[in-house]
């Protein structure tokens, strides 16, 4: 079931809630733009596998320029998801709203809490948080926003029960004491994407659950 903007319209009104609109349409061109930015992360690197090349050559150096870009961009803006979320949730279901400021994701489910009610909610959003998708997600929008890049090379697999591929992988890395293993550019533009994806609209379809 996708989330109805239409249905929280509704319920905004009935409860004479201001309908955060700004906020919805802001998480909707996040999810359009990491969309996208996936699909020309893909098709940049579809293009320079179907040409002859030398690893180090221009082509190459070009091709996972393009490709890191593009992935640090999808990255970027799953990540401000869970942040445009939290606006929603401050803005619909909190007794007394925040400040823009002073809104964050984390701080979402344990106000919820000390306010006693929405646990479908709270569940929700926490299933979102200890993804780990979001997790890796997180860890790595922070650590190029705040830190370093999260270096990539090329990898491959080829035979029966192999991916039969060979593409970007981005580097292991450390953030806040936790490391986040090697993982496959293809995994980050598709399956971490999606799964995101998922958990946010499970969270938006908790928030109109919550107002009726």
């Amino acid at each position: 079931m996708q989330w109805s903007y239409v249905e929280l319209k509704q319920l905004c009104e009935k409860h004479g809630i201001p309908y955060p609109n700004e906020y919805l349409t802001s998480l909707e061109w996040r999810q359009r733009r990491a969309g996208y930015h996936a699909e020309m992360a893909e098709a940049e690197w579809s293009d320079f596998m179907s040409k002859p090349f030398a690893v180090g050559d221009e082509a190459y150096q070009k091709a996972f320029f393009v490709y890191e870009a593009h992935a640090e961009a999808c990255v970027q803006a799953l990540h401000a998801m869970a942040d445009i979320l939290a606006q929603i949730i401050n803005a619909t279901l909190m007794a007394t709203p925040l400040s823009e400021d002073d809104v964050s994701f984390p701080g979402v489910p344990v106000r919820l809490k000390k306010q006693g009610n929405a646990t479908r909610i709270i569940t929700a959003c926490n299933s979102l948080m200890q993804s780990k998708e979001y997790r890796y997600v997180n860890a790595f929008s922070n650590t190029i926003k705040h830190r370093r890049l999260v270096r990539s090379d090329i990898g491959g697999e080829h035979g029966n029960g192999t991916r039969n591929k060979t593409e970007p992988i981005f580097a292991e890395f450390n953030y806040k004491g936790a490391s986040y293993p090697e993982t496959w550019g293809s995994d980050i533009l598709a399956s971490y994407r999606q799964e995101i994806v998922r958990l946010v609209n499970e969270v938006g379809l908790s928030v109109n659950d919550s107002l009726k």
